[in-house]
């Protein structure tokens, strides 16, 4: 049947974003404003999308498989899902296939969203997820194999692909989805905790950000502490980390700060304009951080200096990519827009702002080859591609 979230998002209004949705006009984005299929509009209207249609899974206008590559803010692949609500989504990669990781009240399940087919869940003691991530382990200096041991004793081979998660009782869950490795965990945080995965040459780390405040950086080879511990005195949001030894860490009530868990570099405080939601950073792109009932703005990452502010009140969680050789940003609240991550100007809306768009979870990725963004409507996932290719 047809998605009622999408079936009924016929109104020329942007999601969370400002009052006008200006997109800049290239010869591809004029080729695409009033592709039609089956009689209803499928893309642009004023830079809002306004009937988006799905039919038994699948988009109405080139999305199905075998159809031409989606073009920037089509929506691609089936819609997926076991319904359960979804609170934590992650992209990654095993064996050559993309995977979409959810996780939500009864722990993390693993689906292929070219096909729509679960393909593996974790074990049911892992519930109530706040924070997941890919866990890319490299080799040595060389990049031709690893002894790294992990928590158990074990080695962990070059190229082998992990998940890590919080969950709501402040554990820090880790998880090997191929092999014989058992489910990991330990505790960090006396209550709920968030996660980001820090990439360093001497193999990856989770800094986790706790409700008591305190940001503490965890070797995940041995499961032990690592580098210094950090205390905000306010409840952690979110962490973010796209380059080795800075991390981004959103307070509710606090604002957000550069932290830098191993070394003598001088913690930054940004200057936010209200209660902080979310980090969202990829390297280098700016520094997103969504702000309750303003928007979202926008750092230089190794500065820490605003660069530019994005309006969007019903903001509620941000992802930054990278497509075509520009950054951008992609915000989540009721519906998913996209902004320009250089100058703040807002691009397409991806899902239009109804009662029943509410996205619980957002990632990024590369999804069938193609940066794309993820997220979770309803208990349901779908995709969307951040890419021009036509």
């Amino acid at each position: 049947g047809t998605d009622p979230a999408l079936a009924r998002s016929t109104a020329a209004r942007p999601v969370v974003g400002p009052a006008r949705a200006r997109t800049p006009v290239t010869a591809a984005v004029r080729g695409r404003r009033a592709i039609v299929a089956g009689g209803v509009s499928v893309l642009l209207v004023g830079g809002v999308t306004i009937g988006l249609l799905w039919r038994n899974g699948q988009v109405a206008a080139g999305g199905s498989p075998g159809a031409a590559q989606p073009a920037f803010a089509e929506q691609f692949g089936p819609v997926f899902g076991g319904g359960e609500p979804v609170t934590a989504l992650a992209v990654g990669e095993l064996d050559g296939r993309t995977v979409v990781a959810a996780g939500g009240r009864r722990g993390v399940e693993l689906w292929d969203p070219v096909t729509g087919k679960r393909l593996a869940t974790t074990p049911k003691a892992a519930k109530d997820v706040a924070s997941l991530e890919f866990v890319e382990w490299p080799g040595e200096a060389a990049g031709t194999s690893s002894a790294a041991p992990a928590s158990t004793g074990e080695v962990i081979p070059a190229g082998t692909t992990s998940l890590a998660w919080t969950s709501g009782d402040g554990q820090v869950w880790h998880w090997f989805p191929k092999g014989e490795r058992p489910l990991d965990a330990f505790a960090a945080c006396r209550s709920e905790a968030r996660l980001t995965i820090v990439r360093r040459a001497e193999g990856p780390a989770a800094v986790v950000g706790c409700a008591d405040g305190m940001v503490q950086p965890w070797d995940l080879r041995t499961g032990k502490k690592s580098g210094r511990f950090f205390k905000t005195g306010r409840p952690i949001t979110g962490l973010a980390a796209p380059e080795s030894g800075t991390v981004a860490v959103s307070t509710s009530g606090g604002g957000a700060q550069l932290f830098h868990p191993w070394g003598r570099v001088k913690d930054a405080r940004l200057p936010t304009r209200g209660e902080v939601l979310r980090v969202a950073a990829r390297s280098g792109q700016p520094l997103a951080v969504a702000v309750r009932g303003a928007g979202a703005d926008l750092y230089d990452y190794q500065s820490g200096e605003l660069t530019c502010r994005i309006a969007a009140p019903g903001l509620t969680d941000v992802a930054v990519a990278e497509a075509n050789g520009r950054g951008l940003v992609v915000g989540a609240g009721h519906g998913l827009q996209v902004w320009d991550a250089a100058t703040c100007e807002p691009e397409e809306a991806l899902l239009p702002d109804s009662d029943d768009s509410k996205v619980t979870a957002l990632a990024v990725g590369v999804v069938q080859g193609k940066q794309a963004a993820v997220a979770s409507v309803g208990g349901k996932m779908r995709v969307w591609s951040l890419e021009l290719t036509r």
